[in-house]
């Protein structure tokens, strides 16, 4: 059987990258077609529709050999010469183009590398690296390509906003951490898994060396490492998610309204809550948003420690807000840093109704999204439903940690809470009852997949296990016994 243009494409770009002086490829790695296990994408816009693979015993191809050992830690696995990289000084552009680029900005900015890239591209055959360009995607699933229709499917996700922000810079995979912006071969080739990673690239006198981090066994896949980014961003900057992120997933809550509901604890306004601000130490404590994340497990020495969902600073600067007058005057004479946060009932009571009035901002409850991922959908409404379902998964464990802060919200906020719980649990099963109906040719003809019904909350006390209420429970009566007996002493 002959080849295909894949095949063809793939093959002519390693000849290119092999001819060329200097490049080294380990031969116990090779490129791997692996469209038939819905692949064909690495990490960033303009990565091919290959994937860097380990293989164990198959094909004769051509162009590499196949893998028949494994591969140890620091061993390396290509080597990308410096002149095959491209970029705005190993460009044989036209001579014309030099003020101009000067212009744009200097070999850090993106535009001239753009600008380089375009230049190359329209030379067609005359370019050195036509070859390159052939196995590039023509097209892209990051969210700047993505119709309103399937935007909407995002919900309240806060990457909506984000759409377009510096989205020409990181729609492309590039070498940040060393020196010029520039167009790294070979290394565009490598899909990114920030559990998973098994691949690191370093800068050396002999060009871009990517080596093995950890042993990477015979048939397993060589994953780079790009950061630790929620799967929101990964699907903004590079159009695809992976359940290496999953753990990095967050949530951005304003602090606007969380710190008008803190000043009303204390009857202050948004004068006096401006004052605070301003007083707050220059250490990045204080911003706009803050993000909410997956509550981390984390081992210091033979312990096992759970990490706070809640970010440390935004406790820090609500509990500036919800100190009493005498407090912050001694803030203000004894030291520079904000006092240490305290888990109060006020405090409980901004985070939840902070995180409660998000999660009402999704149309659909965790379980209808999991229902839906059980449905064939294309491709981009299955990355939409994962993302909104992994932002209110983490919105649940932060109800979750803050039902439980030493001494819990104030007992009418958790009824508020339950309250909208026990209605929406009604609707629900009502929704569901009538979605086991059978459903009519006409109905099920153009029928959106967020055509579900509004709802609040997530009960808190079903996010709860038994053992977890009885201790709360404890503890408020323990904390109830403690205040009678200071009024008696």
């Amino acid at each position: 059987m002959g080849m295909d243009s894949f095949q063809r494409t793939t093959q002519a770009f390693m000849e290119w990258f092999m001819k060329a002086p200097n490049t080294i490829v380990n031969p116990k790695v090779r490129l791997a077609d692996l469209r038939g296990q819905g692949a064909g994408r690495g990490l960033g816009n303009l990565i091919s529709r290959l994937r860097l693979a380990l293989l164990g015993a198959t094909a004769d191809l051509p162009w590499r050999a196949v893998a028949t050992e494994d591969i140890e830690v620091d061993d390396t696995l290509f080597v990308v010469p410096f002149d095959l990289v491209m970029c705005v000084e190993t460009s044989e552009k036209d001579p014309r183009l030099q003020e101009p680029l000067k212009d744009l900005g200097d070999d850090d900015d993106w535009l001239p590398l753009i600008v380089v890239m375009m230049y190359e591209f329209l030379k067609g055959p005359d370019s050195r690296w036509k070859p390159y360009f052939d196995v590039l995607p023509d097209t892209f699933d990051t969210l700047m390509y993505w119709s309103d229709a399937e935007l909407v499917e995002l919900q309240a996700s806060h990457v909506l906003h984000n759409i377009g922000k510096d989205e020409a810079d990181e729609s492309f995979h590039m070498d940040e951490y060393h020196g010029p912006k520039a167009m790294i071969p070979l290394a565009d080739m490598l899909n990114g898994d920030a559990s998973l990673f098994n691949a690191r690239v370093h800068k050396d006198s002999d060009g871009y060396v990517m080596a093995a981090f950890k042993p990477i066994k015979k048939g397993q896949e060589v994953l780079n490492f790009y950061g630790c980014h929620p799967r929101s961003e990964l699907l903004r900057r590079y159009g695809y998610i992976t359940d290496g992120h999953t753990d990095f997933d967050i949530v951005e809550l304003p602090l606007a309204d969380m710190a008008l509901h803190a000043g009303s604890f204390r009857d202050r306004g948004e004068v006096e809550l401006a004052e605070l601000a301003e007083a707050c130490p220059d250490n990045g404590c204080l911003t706009d948003y803050y993000n909410i994340g997956r509550r981390q497990n984390t081992k210091v020495g033979h312990r096992d420690y759970r990490a706070s969902s809640i970010p440390f600073n935004l406790k820090e600067v609500l509990s500036l807000f919800l100190m009493s007058d005498e407090r912050i005057k001694e803030w203000r004479v004894d030291g520079d840093e904000l006092p240490e946060p305290i888990e109060t009932p006020e405090l409980a009571s901004v985070l939840l109704k902070a995180v409660s009035k998000k999660l009402k901002e999704y149309p659909t409850t965790p379980d209808q999204d999991k229902a839906l991922l059980r449905r064939h959908l294309p491709p981009r409404t299955r990355l939409a439903i994962e993302i909104r379902l992994g932002e209110k998964r983490v919105l649940e464990d932060a109800i979750t940690e803050i039902s439980f802060f030493p001494l819990g919200p104030p007992k009418t906020e958790r009824d508020a809470v339950k309250k909208d719980g026990d209605s929406h649990s009604q609707q629900l099963e009502s929704d569901q009852s009538a979605r086991d109906q059978p459903e009519t040719h006409r109905q099920k003809i153009g029928r959106p997949h967020t055509e579900l019904p509004q709802n609040g909350p997530a009960r808190v006390d079903e996010l709860q296990t038994e053992h977890q209420k009885q201790a709360r429970g404890k503890s408020q009566e323990a904390h109830e016994e403690s205040r009678k007996k200071a009024k008696t002493g």
